[in-house]
């Protein structure tokens, strides 16, 4: 008898709110890096707007769709669900909260047979009413909800009551290929900086041979960039020679920039803007300081990680998952302005204990947070779903 044909690859819509600069847009792009087309025909939906992801997943050879010019009118409202009964895709996967909100109903109405909600932070936020009750009518919507640290895990199943059994962990993970320490240089050498990054520095007016302090992230109020810059204001005071960067965009930017000038660093304090090229900004950086109120698994952290950037960051949540303090990080109490301070001063006048701490750092990222893992996480789970629904490729 003829072998029976091969099983034709799983068809997934991806729906995000939008596809600038966040640690959920670049959990898709490694995605799309590593699932074989023989596993997994991706395709990507925004609700609103286009961003520089967009062109990267489409780079990859992943379709990309904008649902919605803006988020008024929502376009989105009939131009998901045509997307989704067009294409008849297996499953039909949300990131981020509005897309999830508003995507689970309508990918339940058309009866679409593999449903993921993907939670990508705990946020506290959703202690407020009105997001913990949309959470509640839509979660039990879906077949699964991942979480991408227990700690986001427990929130679930305690604020949400979701059943054990439907909420998976799914750590974050980076290409650890793309993001690895610079050759031949140690955290705080200040030297033997790699060209691009050495480029980047002169852009915004700073030494290569500077010690730098970066934050990355989103401009909000979550990251805590208040206290972040007041952390440098006080580091300046015994190390005026150190430069500080914030790499990001968000509705906070000119209230920081006036913070920063109040305080009298806005010479010492560069505010990037938003920068594509991650790898050359972490090869420009001697300390990650994340001053977070709460995260779920950063990737920032990963990133940092990865490229032997030593750490110090709030101990919160996923941050303090996946990170031990004084073996591979230094974790401090979040809104402690002196705490951090002395953590960064310990890592500037101990160069072995950054280095120690970056070693470890990358040595942990490569063995349990790497992208490759997640993706294959990920899809078993598709296949255990589609499998309980009865409902194979």
């Amino acid at each position: 008898m003829p072998d029976p044909p091969p099983k034709r690859p799983l068809r997934a819509l991806h729906v995000i709110d939008s596809l600038s600069l966040g640690g959920a847009q670049t959990v898709l792009l490694n995605f799309a890096k590593h699932w074989k087309p023989h596993e997994i025909v991706m395709h990507v939906a925004t609700m609103h707007g286009d961003g520089f992801f967009a062109q990267q997943l489409r780079n990859s050879g992943i379709p990309v769709f904008s649902l919605s010019r803006k988020k008024f009118p929502p376009s989105y409202l009939w131009n998901l669900p045509k997307l989704l009964a067009k294409n008849r895709y297996d499953i039909a996967h949300f990131h981020l909260f509005g897309a999830n909100w508003i995507g689970k109903p309508i990918a339940k109405f058309l009866k679409t047979p593999c449903i993921i909600a993907h939670d990508h932070c705990n946020d506290h936020a959703r202690n407020s009413l009105f997001p913990l009750l949309l959470d509640r009518l839509t979660n039990p919507l879906a077949h699964a909800i991942l979480a991408v640290s227990e700690s986001t895990r427990q929130f679930l199943l305690s604020k949400e009551k979701l059943p054990p059994e439907k909420v998976h962990l799914v750590y974050n993970g980076i290409d650890t290929d793309q993001f690895k320490p610079t050759p031949n240089r140690s955290p705080l050498s200040r030297k033997d900086r790699p060209p691009p990054s050495s480029i980047l520095l002169q852009k915004f007016g700073i030494p290569p041979s500077a010690t730098i302090i970066g934050g990355v992230g989103r401009l909000a109020p979550q990251k805590n960039f208040t206290l972040w810059l007041h952390t440098a204001a006080a580091l300046l005071e015994d190390f005026p020679q150190i430069f500080f960067l914030i790499a990001g965009e968000g509705p906070e930017l000119p209230r920081l920039q006036k913070l920063a000038k109040k305080l009298n660093i806005d010479k010492k304090v560069i505010f990037t803007g938003f920068l594509a090229d991650r790898v050359s900004l972490y090869g420009c950086l001697d300390i990650l300081l994340l001053t977070s109120h709460y995260e779920g698994l950063p990737m920032t952290i990963l990133e940092a990680m990865a490229a032997g950037i030593p750490i110090v960051s709030s101990n919160i949540d996923g941050p303090a998952e996946i990170l031990t303090n004084q073996l591979d990080a230094l974790l401090v109490s979040p809104n402690q302005p002196t705490l951090f301070v002395s953590a960064v001063k310990s890592l500037l006048s101990n160069p072995s204990l950054a280095s120690n701490l970056a070693a470890n750092a990358r040595r942990k990222v490569c063995q349990h947070f790497n992208a490759s893992k997640q993706a294959q996480k990920v899809l078993e789970i598709y296949h255990k779903v589609l499998f309980s629904q009865k409902t194979p490729p």
